[in-house]
């Protein structure tokens, strides 16, 4: 199955580079016009758009490409948030909100907005 997928994912990615030549370097050339039918007022006037579309395409291609020769199952974004097990760990507050993070009395940034939060409080 791994097998087909892969020729599946290959011919996809060469599709895509195809679709990346047909439409950036031959948008605007005789064989273009005639594979996609156009005048050639259409083609020149609508070059940037297909050279932008053929380089999503490129982008696409090289995804699948790498995709096929990297081989991997899985992809781990966060690696530093998973534990061993692969669950994700909690954080304390101090990592996660730097604006509160000196009121514990470090005397940093957050413990001036801390005592402004208080006086704040206070003052109604």
């Amino acid at each position: 199955m791994k097998a087909i997928a892969d020729v599946v994912t290959g011919f996809v990615g060469l599709s895509h580079i195809g679709f990346l030549v047909l439409e950036m370097f031959f948008w605007d050339h005789p064989v273009g016009r005639r594979i996609f039918g156009m005048t050639p007022e259409v083609s020149t006037s609508s070059a940037t758009l297909a050279a932008n579309q053929g380089l999503y395409n490129g982008f696409l291609a090289a995804g699948l490409l790498w995709g096929l020769w990297a081989d991997r199952r899985e992809l781990n974004v966060l690696p530093r948030l998973r534990d061993r097990r692969g669950r994700i760990r909690r954080r304390h507050r101090e990592a996660v909100d730097p604006v509160h993070a000196g009121a514990a009395g470090s005397g940093g940034a957050g413990a001036r907005v801390a005592r402004l939060e208080t006086l704040n409080v206070s003052g109604q």
